[in-house]
């Protein structure tokens, strides 16, 4: 009988774990630092696939420094994005772009391109960090809508509408007026209705900020 093969969640409690058995071998001098490298890299990797926003950011913080490497720029700038987009965290500007400044002056080149990109006025890219960090849901979110609506006569405007109920939720409001614009004028009156229900909606978010 073959095995279901794992979840990424799972991968993560698997993996997490190997890693914390892995750092108390190598600081009692049990372990490579190749074997250790190893290992941070593998649950790097499948933290930043995961969704679960507060245990990767928990993740992140606690991988941060334990080794200096080129992962570790990484995963400064990771936290620095959090920062920036307070997803799952308290939002700080500041503190957001200091991460990124560190990577950027440990050499990372991503760091580097940000820094001379986004200025204080733009709050250092925060909606862009959030566009980054969200980027894995995203893609599974369009798969998601393009199945379920292949049939629909107007399957592109139907996907607009659910994308855009998932950037409200997500606080994305700037990207979700601009979707709601693509298909404002449309002449279904159920595809009407339902972007001025989002409309009313997004106003009423935009109002409590």
């Amino acid at each position: 009988m073959n095995k279901k093969p794992l979840t990424n969640e799972e991968s993560y409690d698997t993996i997490y774990h190997e890693y914390t058995r892995a750092k108390k071998k190598y600081q009692q001098s049990k372990l490579t630092k190749e074997q250790y490298y190893s290992i941070r890299a593998k649950l790097f990797n499948v933290t930043s696939a995961s969704c679960n926003y507060v245990k990767v950011f928990k993740t992140y913080k606690e991988m941060e420094d334990d080794y200096d490497d080129v992962l570790n720029y990484r995963i400064k700038y990771k936290i620095g994005l959090h920062y920036l987009s307070g997803v799952d965290c308290e939002q700080d500007f500041d503190k957001g772009y200091r991460k990124i400044v560190d990577a950027k002056n440990l050499g990372l080149l991503d760091a580097n391109i940000w820094i001379n990109k986004y200025t204080k006025k733009e709050r250092y890219g925060s909606e862009d960090a959030k566009r980054l960090l969200y980027k894995n849901e995203y893609d599974k979110l369009m798969q998601n809508l393009n199945n379920r609506y292949k049939d629909e006569n107007y399957k592109n405007e139907y996907v607009q509408l659910g994308l855009v109920k998932y950037l409200i939720r997500k606080e994305m409001y700037n990207e979700a007026q601009a979707c709601l614009e693509k298909i404002r004028h449309h002449h279904d009156e159920n595809i009407s209705a339902q972007v001025n229900t989002l409309t009313l909606e997004l106003k009423n978010y935009e109002t409590r900020k």
